[in-house]
């Protein structure tokens, strides 16, 4: 009796566990040089180290394809050389309506959105990874398809999307895990993108503010932080507005700081207590030049939005 209790115990154990597999999502991969027209396809590296060219094609589910979102799970490659162009590893994207930027480093909970022909063509995500990469460069982005009328879809000229009422905001490349300029990451040279913010019903402002989690380097443009007050590094008086930020830079429309100055322009190697805009829609931009060797030691920015409800 006792062994047929565990026999039957046993059985018992195998059916929850066969019927939690059933019932566990299916993860659907794609690697180098396939073509995929599944909605949320993870682009996986192969399993052993690629150097090279990587890309992954990507087909319209059908016709009513307008957008494409790109979630990094992963996404790890080399640093911009000191100039921040990205030379080792990139990551970039082609054959969209929109032209992201070319970005390398460390980017993993990024995404980006890309505005896609509705009437087809391949979306072609690549990854070109140089033979002096490290073998622990990897990448898992998830690929999902948004039709034309989805009320997922980001306003055009989005380059990122936030949906909640806060959160945080990063450059790409951005990693604030080391409090020490040396070991931080760096501002990758040429971007020029737009952050969104969605306007809910009631909402009348928002709130930006330096995240502090990890350090004082949650936002650093435009500067040498090696030749910077160390005290001063992260405060608000290191902050830089207007004319001074015509190089690198995040602007806010409307922006107003808490001493009441009223800039959209804002960098340096500090930002203000917080900056509040009025101006719908909630955009952010980010606009790094050509060449950030002057700038050494700046990661570019980490900044925390809090919507304004009625």
């Amino acid at each position: 009796m006792a062994s047929l209790l565990k026999l039957l115990g046993h059985l018992l154990m195998m059916q929850i566990i066969n019927a939690e597999a059933i019932s566990s999502p299916i993860v659907l991969t794609a690697s180098c040089s396939e073509t995929n027209g599944d909605n949320n396809t993870h682009f996986v590296n192969p399993p052993s180290p690629h150097n090279g060219l990587c890309t992954l094609a990507v087909n319209h589910l059908d016709d009513n394809i307008c957008q494409v979102r790109l979630d990094f799970i992963e996404l790890e490659l080399s640093e911009p050389e000191m100039d921040g162009q990205c030379v080792k590893d990139v990551f970039l994207v082609t054959g969209g309506i929109s032209s992201p930027p070319l970005i390398c480093g460390y980017n993993s909970g990024q995404h980006m959105y890309v505005e896609v022909d509705s009437a087809g063509g391949s979306l072609h995500l690549t990854v070109y990874r140089s033979a002096t990469s490290p073998e622990t460069n990897n990448w898992n982005i998830k690929v999902s398809q948004i039709s034309c009328n989805s009320r997922y879809r980001a306003p055009y000229g989005c380059l990122q999307y936030y949906t909640t009422t806060e959160g945080t905001v990063r450059s790409f490349n951005f990693k604030q895990d080391s409090p020490t300029a040396a070991d931080g990451t760096r501002e990758v040279a040429g971007l020029d993108y737009g952050v969104c913010v969605h306007k809910p019903g009631g909402c009348y402002g928002i709130i930006w503010s330096r995240n502090t989690t990890g350090g004082d380097y949650g936002f650093t443009l435009t500067t040498d932080v090696y030749s910077l007050i160390p005290e001063l590094l992260g405060t608000p008086a290191a902050s830089a507005t207007g004319a001074d930020c015509m190089t690198d830079y995040v602007l806010i429309p409307g922006g107003v700081d808490d001493l009441q100055a009223q800039n959209d322009h804002y960098c340096g190697a500090g930002f203000p207590e917080s900056v509040t805009s009025t101006v719908a829609p909630f955009v952010l931009y980010y606009h790094t030049d050509a060449d950030e060797a002057l700038d050494s030691g700046s990661r570019g920015f980490s900044l925390n939005y809090q919507l304004i409800m009625q």
